[in-house]
């Protein structure tokens, strides 16, 4: 019965290192691989077969991995560490010798003949770090452009704005992140042409629109606003793109022209 228990244990911990989508990888203290996860195969092109029994260095540029040896030599031996139980920046290489950005975690195990294993986790972030440059390029951009842009995250939480939007609204960094753009809402824009909106970007198209909104010191103003989403190479909506020009002059003049023509 426990011998059923222990398989059925071990059968489920096996499940959940092949489906989680960071590397699992156990070394022992000579720093052999002694298990690889799939997504370590997917991640560096290595398959199980031909890593199992190779130094874990074979995943790192040459010279990379020794400041890592060396700090796991320190804590077999003294038991301080600067690195274990940390998550850590590091550069991983591909079975093609491709150099890619990682995050990296480490923890140990302590066996009963006083044999140290550990397990490394690793999160390919190659992705991640596209996106923070392509946002940072169009932050550069938008830095200096006469519109008003406004960056969201993907569930419309503002994550950039450029200096001619605090002109615009009065609203500064400091006040406009972390906020929605609701913050500008007048309460003249009908519910429903919000809705129109959400319903239309979240969908990955783009959205073109008028909005009465209003400023931090209480105008009302009039701006159109053209609304994109950004998507990843997979095609997941990471954040939405707003550029806004104030109408406001157009509108007035629209709204004398009617007045003089009844």
């Amino acid at each position: 019965m426990e011998e059923n228990t222990l398989k059925e244990s071990e059968q489920k911990y096996h499940n959940l290192l092949e489906t989680i989508q960071d590397a699992i990888i156990s070394i022992d203290e000579k720093w052999i691989v002694n298990d690889w996860n799939k997504a370590a195969s997917k991640i560096f092109g290595h398959s199980k077969c031909d890593i199992m029994g190779q130094p874990i260095t074979i995943i790192f540029p040459e010279g990379y991995w020794k400041p890592h040896q060396e700090e796991l030599k320190r804590f077999v031996s003294t038991g301080e560490t600067r690195i274990i139980y940390r998550t850590v920046e590091a550069i991983g290489r591909t079975k093609e010798g491709v150099e890619i950005p990682i995050k990296m975690s480490l923890s140990y195990q302590h066996s009963a003949n006083g044999q140290h294993s550990f397990t490394v986790v690793i999160r390919d972030v190659t992705e991640i770090k596209k996106q923070s440059e392509e946002i940072n390029k169009l932050s550069r951009t938008a830095e200096q452009s006469p519109i008003s842009i406004m960056i969201t995250d993907s569930e419309g939480k503002i994550e950039f704005i450029n200096p001619k939007f605090t002109e615009m609204t009065g609203y500064t960094s400091e006040e406009a992140l972390g906020n929605t753009p609701s913050l500008l809402k007048s309460g003249k824009t009908p519910r429903e042409e919000y809705i129109k909106l959400w319903k239309t970007i979240k969908a990955g198209n783009a959205w073109q629109g008028e909005f009465c909104n209003k400023k931090k010191n209480g105008v009302n103003y009039w701006e159109y606003s053209s609304i994109s989403p950004i998507k990843n190479s997979k095609g997941d909506i990471t954040n939405f793109v707003s550029v806004n020009e104030d109408i406001t002059k157009r509108k007035k003049t629209e709204d004398a022209l009617k007045r003089s023509e009844r």
